[in-house]
């Protein structure tokens, strides 16, 4: 991917950006060739720390994007909206 700068609720942030594709599968993991894969893209920040900042994927139900809005380095928890 490439690299740039996106601001989340946390300000902004340095980052790498990942893009890719999920074929769908069958309950039994079989590929399901009639459908589209559906896409998506990952930007980690570009740092030791390697924080998930924004996920964008496409869905069966739509368009969905999360963002980092908390981290700290002793609380270990992060939440998305």
């Amino acid at each position: 991917g490439a690299n740039e700068t996106i601001r989340t609720p946390t300000g902004s942030h340095p980052a790498l950006t990942l893009d890719g594709e999920a074929q769908r599968v069958n309950r039994v993991l079989g590929d399901v060739k009639k459908k589209a894969p559906r896409n998506y893209s990952l930007w980690l920040s570009d740092d030791a720390d390697r924080l998930p900042l924004m996920v964008m994927a496409n869905t069966a139900n739509g368009y969905l994007r999360l963002e980092l809005t908390h981290y700290s380095r002793t609380d270990h928890r992060w939440t998305a909206r």
